[in-house]
């Protein structure tokens, strides 16, 4: 009788650190999350005039949480802004899309076109620039085809005192001072630090 009391003793605590084991190694287990998927409604960049009024268009989620808008718009001043939804699932996870929106002042004058790129006052490649809006361009090289196979799209704001302030330009690229426009020529100084920092002067002279 004493060994069959033993043997259940014994059964019973093994079947105790079974349990906690596997209480334990669940405790480990990674949960699997769903995160809502966010779409605009409406373009990804809007172009709007100095003081002209801006309706949200709003963005949509493919899950039931509620679609949160912040911004830093101003209408009455000319510049980039941007436009943040986020949303948040039943874990706590965020979701985020943003839409830019550009402010800019009408401008007579039109860069877009084809331009003849130098490095330096030599020849380097094509540009073109396209127009989005009034004062507001889309460039196809920054470089100016002067470091192939590396070509930086860019955007550029053509304000009311006939000088050109970049926008925007990736892969770490910025401009030294402001673009500056004459008879169909424009020129600017870039720095350039994706392989260590580079300064060079452009001129582009449209075709």
């Amino acid at each position: 009788m004493k060994r069959i009391i033993k043997y259940i003793s014994l059964f019973i605590i093994l079947i105790s650190v079974i349990a906690n084991s596997c209480k334990k190694d669940s405790e480990n287990i990674s949960k699997v999350t769903t995160f809502d998927i966010l779409t605009l409604k409406g373009d990804s960049v809007v172009v709007l005039s100095v003081g002209q009024s801006y309706i949200d268009s709003g963005a949509i989620s493919s899950g039931t949480h509620p679609v949160t808008e912040t911004n830093n718009i101003n209408i009455n001043t000319v510049g980039t802004y941007s436009e943040i939804y986020t949303t948040v699932n039943n874990d706590g996870f965020q979701t985020q899309i943003n839409r830019t929106v550009y402010v800019v002042s009408a401008i007579g004058t039109d860069l877009s076109g084809t331009y003849t790129g130098y490095w330096y006052g030599y020849e380097s490649g094509s540009v073109t620039i396209s127009k989005i809006s009034n004062g507001l361009y889309y460039g196809s090289d920054l470089l100016a085809g002067a470091y192939i196979p590396t070509v930086v799209p860019f955007y550029m704001y053509y304000n009311t005192v006939h000088t050109l302030s970049l926008l925007y330009a990736p892969q770490g690229v910025t401009t030294s001072g402001t673009f500056s426009v004459n008879a169909g020529t424009i020129t600017y100084t870039v720095v350039y630090t994706a392989n260590g920092q580079v300064v060079a002067s452009y001129k582009l002279v449209k075709n």
